[in-house]
């Protein structure tokens, strides 16, 4: 049970872990708890967020001006992954194209089954734009499963989220069946080489280097005196997919630069 502090028990949340929270802290889009638990699918999914606030895919409500403004306000980064924030559309001629080029039919995306050899189509960047008909099942990453799915033992969502621990409870979930191939969609991410004639830092990794593998890392990109972007110098990844393709370190020209030509 949490300690009284500055708050009134009542008004205090207990993380699992045993730490505790302002209720008002839970299911905001950032990580209050060590742990994660005051941000998870299980805990916000029911979540009925105000009109003018944005809902993020697991279920979490943040500012209405979240969306597609390069920065992370939901814990699942669904309010930059979403194709809303994307010009270029995902889908051609009634298919969906998958991140490694494959094509699938549009109406087998974000149905909790990945049919892309990548397991693209099943992941918050795919679906988190989808709306489900309320006699379905929404998975944590978007996609809509069938009426029932949640805690029946079977896995009806790509990552498994209907069958959480944090959802079913006390259910045992180490003997889960399904008649259909899952495929391992990978939550980490590889650090990209450092731009030529630049580098980057990793935000709360200041250690880190080119190589390692993260979980949802944000990047900041600097270029050499002399050098500047082309692109935004942040990027992140979730789900083992970055936001951007990493910007380039360009020379910058001045007019000193130039030689007139004379006649």
């Amino acid at each position: 049970m949490c300690k009284v502090l500055t708050k009134p028990l009542k008004e205090q949340w207990q993380c699992a872990d045993g730490e505790c929270i302002s209720v008002d802290d839970i299911c905001d889009g950032r990580l209050d708890c060590l742990d994660g638990s005051d941000e998870t699918h299980a805990l916000c999914r029911k979540m009925r967020c105000p009109e003018h606030l944005f809902r993020c895919t697991y279920g979490a409500c943040v500012s209405s001006k979240a969306p597609c403004d390069d920065k992370v306000d939901c814990a699942d980064a669904s309010d930059e992954l979403s194709p809303i924030c994307r010009i270029k559309s995902d889908e051609i001629n009634g298919q969906y194209i998958c991140t490694n080029g494959q094509l699938i039919p549009v109406e087998k995306r974000c149905d909790g089954i990945p049919h892309c050899k990548d397991g693209s189509d099943e992941t918050v960047r795919s679906c988190a734009n989808m709306t489900c008909h309320p006699y379905l099942f929404q998975c944590a990453y978007g996609a809509c499963a069938d009426h029932g799915a949640d805690c029946n033992g079977i896995i009806d969502c790509a990552d498994g989220s209907d069958e959480a621990v944090e959802l079913c409870s006390n259910e045992t979930i180490s003997t889960l069946l399904t008649t259909t191939p899952v495929v391992e969609i990978s939550s980490k991410c590889k650090l990209p080489d450092y731009p030529q004639y630049g580098t980057y830092t990793v935000v709360g990794f200041p250690t880190a280097v080119p190589g390692q593998i993260l979980e949802k890392p944000i990047i900041e990109m600097s270029c050499n005196t002399g050098y500047a972007l082309d692109s935004p110098n942040s990027m992140y990844c979730v789900d083992g997919t970055w936001s951007s393709a990493p910007p380039r370190c360009v020379r910058k020209y001045t007019t000193s630069l130039l030689r007139i030509p004379t006649t």
